[in-house]
């Protein structure tokens, strides 16, 4: 499965403005780094209503972005979380992990691609 599908957000918005897309990617690595890292403190006091809630807000947003693989594997972690298998959710989140870095090293790459000439559309 491809991690990011740079095609996706221009296709979800309607538009390849550049200033546009800057500002979406830039928001999405922001929440989706804070979000993660709460949720490594939330993992860690075994609330798994809390880390289904995440994995689900962030599902969707990187689903919306284009990073599909990730978007799975938040899928994934929210379904472990729903049948309540600790050590599942404990290796889906690792997993996950390395999938968030991998994509967030891509879209980081798009974003100053994108920057370089911020007036092109």
């Amino acid at each position: 499965m491809v991690l990011f599908d740079k095609t996706a957000l221009p296709s979800s918005l309607g538009t390849s403005e550049n200033d546009v897309l800057i500002q979406f990617y830039d928001m999405f690595i922001q929440i989706t780094l804070e979000s993660w890292s709460d949720l490594s403190n939330i993992n860690k006091s075994n609330d798994l209503k809390l880390v289904r809630q995440t994995a689900h807000k962030l599902k969707s947003s990187s689903a919306s972005v284009g990073a599909r693989a990730l978007a799975d594997s938040l899928k994934q972690l929210e379904l472990a979380t729903a049948d309540g298998n600790l050590l599942r959710v404990i290796e889906q989140t690792e997993k996950t992990t390395q999938l968030l870095h991998a994509t967030i090293d891509l879209v980081r790459a798009e974003l100053a691609r994108l920057q370089k000439d911020p007036a092109r559309a």
